[in-house]
C-alpha cells in the first residue's frame, strides 16, 4: 500500500526550509532580526607601524633599525620620540618591548601618550601628556605625572613616587597601550607584572587632534622596540 503525503505537510516542509535558509542566509550577511543590522565588533589591531622617521632629534639622539621599528638612545640627556601615525578615532593596542635601560645608573624612562599639538621632543613629555614615569637610582620608583586632561586610576598619586620592587622595570619587558578615543581612556599595561604596579590608567582624557604613544630616556643605549603582535 502506498504512503500518502499530505499536501499540508509537504507544503508546511518546504515554507520551513525557505524561511529557515533565508534567515541564516541574512544572519550570515551581518543581519539581525527585524531587518535591522547586527552590531559587529572588530577586535582592535596591534599598531603595525614604525616610529617616527622624520624627528628633528633623530640624526643627533637616536638611531633606528630593524625596519625602524627598534630605537637606541644615544644621547645621555632627555629626548621624545613617537611613533609614525596620529590615532584619530577608535581603539588601538600598541605593544613595545623595553629592550635596554641602557646606562643602569640613569636608567629613566618615560612611557607616554602624546597629542598632535606636542612640541617637547627635545626634553621629556612629563605633565603634557599621560605619562608613566621610572625613575631607576637609586630605588625603583614608579612616578605618574599630572595628566594634560581627565584622571589618573592606580597606585599612588599623580605627582608622588612610590618605592617598591614591583615598580623596577626590567630589560625584555613587554608593555600594552591601548587607546581609546570613544570610551576616552588611556590604559598601559606591564604584560608580566599583575597588579597594580603592573598598569596605569587615564580615565576621561580629550584630546586635541590625533594621538601617539612615545618614550622618552635620559640614559645611553637605551632601546625600545615597536611589537607587530
Amino acid at each position: 500500500m502506498e504512503a500518502v503525503v499530505s499536501t499540508q505537510s509537504t507544503w508546511k516542509q518546504w515554507y520551513q526550509r525557505r524561511v529557515h535558509g533565508k534567515v541564516r542566509a541574512r544572519s550570515e550577511a551581518g543581519w539581525g532580526p527585524f531587518g535591522k543590522p547586527k552590531a559587529v565588533t572588530t577586535p582592535p589591531q596591534v599598531f603595525q607601524g614604525t616610529w617616527q622617521t622624520d624627528h628633528p632629534q633623530n640624526s643627533s639622539s637616536f638611531t633606528l633599525s630593524n625596519g625602524n621599528r627598534t630605537l637606541k638612545n644615544t644621547n645621555g640627556s632627555w629626548k621624545t620620540i613617537r611613533v609614525s601615525d596620529w590615532h584619530t578615532s577608535g581603539r588601538v593596542i600598541y605593544r613595545l618591548r623595553l629592550d635596554s635601560l641602557g646606562n643602569i645608573q640613569n636608567a629613566n624612562t618615560m612611557l607616554s601618550v602624546v597629542e598632535k599639538t606636542y612640541s617637547g621632543w627635545s626634553s621629556n613629555p612629563g605633565g603634557q601628556g599621560w605619562t608613566w614615569y621610572y625613575y631607576k637610582p637609586p630605588d625603583y620608583k614608579r612616578y605618574i605625572y599630572k595628566p594634560k586632561n581627565g584622571s589618573y586610576v592606580g597606585i599612588g598619586s599623580p605627582g608622588e613616587y612610590v618605592n617598591h620592587a614591583d615598580a623596577d622595570w626590567k630589560a625584555g619587558e613587554i608593555f600594552s597601550v591601548t587607546v581609546d578615543l570613544d570610551q576616552k581612556y588611556i590604559l598601559m599595561k606591564r604584560e608580566s607584572v599583575s597588579g597594580g604596579h603592573g598598569e596605569c590608567r587615564f580615565n576621561g582624557i580629550n584630546p586635541g587632534g590625533g594621538v601617539a604613544v612615545a618614550v622618552a630616556c635620559s640614559s645611553v643605549n637605551a632601546q625600545w622596540t615597536l611589537l607587530s603582535r
